[in-house]
Parts: C-alpha cells; sequence; structure tokens
C-alpha cells in the first residue's frame, strides 16, 4: 500500500554525467493515476544524451534547447511494469495488471491532438523526460522509471497482450517499436502508392530504431536491407535476419528503393540516400538535426518525396507495437545484450557514454 511518506530508489539526474539511486518519495496516487513496479525498463539514447546535459525532449516537441531539471529528473521510459495501486476514479480491477506504458501523455486539448496528431501536442508530460510537466507541478519529482516504483497516468499504461511467450524485458522495448511502426507509416502516407509487399526498403543506421523499422517493413513483406559500420549492429541484424552491410557503397544498398529510412540524418546520407530512391518513392528523416543541405531539384523529381517522423502516435502505433513484439514478428530477444541492476546503473551510463558500440540494448532491472 502507497502511503503519502513512500519512499522509493530511483535513479535521479543530479548534473552532466552524474547520475545517483536516492531514496525519494513516492507520492500516493491521484485522480487518475497509478503506482506501477517496474519490472524492465530500457535505457534509451534519449536517456544518454540528457546524461550529458543535453534536452532532447525540448528539441524534439518545441524545436529549441532547453536546460536540464536537475536534482528533480527520475531517468527512465522504456518499461514494462505492474500496477500495484491505484488512484480516485482508476477501476481497483487494474491492480495486478502487467503494462507496457506509453510514456508521453498528450494534452488531449490542443490542434494537434483534436485532429488526431496527438504525437505532435507540445503541452506533453513525458514520463523520465523532466520536460512538458506543468509549471504548478508541485511533486518533488518528476517520474521516471528507472525506479523500483512510479507515479503515473492510468490511461497511458496499456495491457501487455497474455496468449504470447514474449517476457517483460521484450516488451519494455515497444516504446522504440511504436516509433519504428509511425515511421514506416509515415513513407507509407507520402508515397504515391502504399508500401506493400515485394517493395524494397532501405535503412540507413540501423541502432535500435533503425533496426525496429527494418524489422516492421519486413512484417509487412517488404524486401529490406540496412547500412551501418557497427560490427555489433551487423552482429544483431543478422540475429533478427535483417541484412546489414557496412557502407552505402556496398551493392546490397544499390537501389533502387520504394523508401528509406534514415536515422543518421548528414547531408551525406541524404544526398547520397537520394540517388538510390526510387520514382514516387518516400525518404523519411528520424531525428533530423541541425544541417544546411543544398538540394538539386531533380534529386526530388518522379514524384519522390522527403518527410520526417515524430515520436509515435498513441495510442494505435503503441498498440501495433505491442502486438508485433507478443507475436515476435519485431524479435526483441537479441537486442538484449546486457542486464543490470538499478544500483549499478549509473556505472553502466558512465561504460555507455565512453563506449556506445559496447552495447546494443541496457535494460535495467530494478
Amino acid at each position: 500500500m502507497v502511503t503519502e511518506n513512500s519512499t522509493n530508489p530511483s535513479l535521479v539526474l543530479e548534473a552532466p554525467e552524474q547520475l545517483r539511486v536516492a531514496d525519494v518519495p513516492l507520492p500516493a496516487p491521484g485522480a487518475g493515476e497509478v503506482v506501477l513496479r517496474t519490472l524492465a525498463c530500457g535505457v534509451c539514447g534519449s536517456d544518454l544524451r540528457y546524461y550529458v546535459g543535453d534536452n532532447p525532449w525540448a528539441q524534439h516537441t518545441l524545436g529549441r534547447q532547453e536546460p536540464v531539471d536537475w536534482g528533480r529528473t527520475i531517468l527512465g521510459h522504456e518499461v514494462c511494469a505492474v500496477i500495484e495501486s491505484v488512484g480516485p476514479g482508476v477501476d481497483p480491477a487494474r491492480i495486478g495488471q502487467t503494462v507496457g506504458v506509453i510514456a508521453m501523455h498528450p494534452c488531449g486539448v490542443c490542434a494537434d491532438c483534436r485532429r488526431g496528431n496527438a504525437n505532435l501536442c507540445r503541452d506533453v508530460s513525458h514520463l523520465g523526460h523532466g520536460g512538458g510537466w506543468p509549471a504548478d507541478y508541485d511533486r518533488p519529482f518528476f517520474p521516471g522509471a528507472m525506479a523500483e516504483r512510479f507515479l503515473y497516468f492510468a490511461d497511458a499504461c496499456v495491457p501487455i497482450p497474455t496468449d504470447t511467450e514474449a517476457t517483460p524485458e521484450e516488451f519494455s522495448l515497444a516504446d522504440m517499436v511504436g516509433v519504428a511502426v509511425h515511421a514506416f507509416g509515415r513513407g507509407a502516407r507520402v508515397r504515391s502508392r502504399d508500401l506493400g509487399a515485394g517493395d524494397r526498403a532501405l535503412v540507413i543506421g540501423c541502432g535500435q530504431v533503425g533496426l525496429s523499422i527494418a524489422q516492421v517493413a519486413r512484417s509487412r513483406g517488404l524486401i529490406v536491407a540496412g547500412v551501418d559500420p557497427a560490427e555489433i549492429v551487423q552482429r544483431i541484424a543478422c540475429e533478427v535476419g535483417v541484412p546489414v552491410v557496412g557502407s552505402l557503397g556496398d551493392p546490397l544498398a544499390a537501389g533502387p528503393f520504394d523508401a528509406i529510412f534514415d536515422t543518421v540524418c548528414t547531408p551525406e546520407t541524404l544526398g547520397d540516400g537520394l540517388t538510390r530512391l526510387a520514382a514516387g518513392g518516400a525518404y523519411v528523416l528520424l531525428a533530423p538535426h541541425e544541417m544546411i543541405y543544398g538540394m538539386p531539384p531533380l534529386a526530388v523529381g518522379g514524384e519522390r518525396a522527403i518527410t520526417t517522423s515524430c515520436n509515435f502516435n498513441p495510442p494505435g502505433d503503441f498498440a501495433e507495437a505491442l502486438r508485433l513484439i507478443a507475436a515476435r514478428a519485431v524479435d526483441m530477444r537479441p537486442y538484449i545484450t546486457r542486464r543490470v541492476a538499478l544500483a549499478d546503473a549509473p556505472a553502466a551510463f558512465a561504460e555507455l557514454h565512453d563506449r556506445r558500440d559496447s552495447q546494443f540494448k541496457v535494460v535495467v532491472i530494478p
């Protein structure tokens, strides 16, 4: 039973490259809230960006950099958890449910939310990011899932499928698969015709999200290839059955491709990638950053389209991610190359910062 005086070991972002596991207050759940016990929480690239003092939430949601709320932010948003207690207005029958958690909680009333584009909501509270919470948020810490327990919104907790052999560790990575589902959908929507069986797709940069896009595309019947120079990426890709080569100069990446998904987003990848895009094809940029690119108009002739993909759109993309993981159509098992206890998370972050290529996916098990 959670009371106002309950405390809770949690991973707190103290300062650049400084994390500590602290026993922080765990408030009792308010109206529409639940307390969840973390089963598994993935370390995301955005967590590592916070670790060095970046603010990816502000960059990708607001389009600008903002300060990190040091000493008050608990990291962790890729999570599978069990509902342990509920606040007013939440069905007590939900206690004991194992759930995937939609990390973003849109406002529901802005123009983007009303149009069905909740992934573009700028007034969104985000688990583990310390960003977007109301100015009058009066709890001592912003919630994050790298903790034994955390407080969050009941309507963001989606029961995981029960008729599956997939584990909570696999379901904890549904956030990144949701991003992949959304990115594939962006490519399909802007193309001159839908993407389907027999079409060809190229993924440039096959880290966790890129390789998930490749698996989503393959589940839709596409012929998929990837490009990434990292040996660990090529090894994991081989385990999930996606061919990944080291450079765009490899014949496997020659094209033409009906869709190209670029998770690297440099002038070089965009310029080289566009030469491989088929007429009527879609080029999808993920997490684009500041760059100047002089585009020759003919590069997008023949109804070629360039678009971007942002987050995922709850709840549909997330539900599809859970379905794909449950069926192991997107196989997350080889992704997890290290598991660490919560107490060892600060050291694991430091190691990942020094050697990003040492692991593919680290999962924290409180």
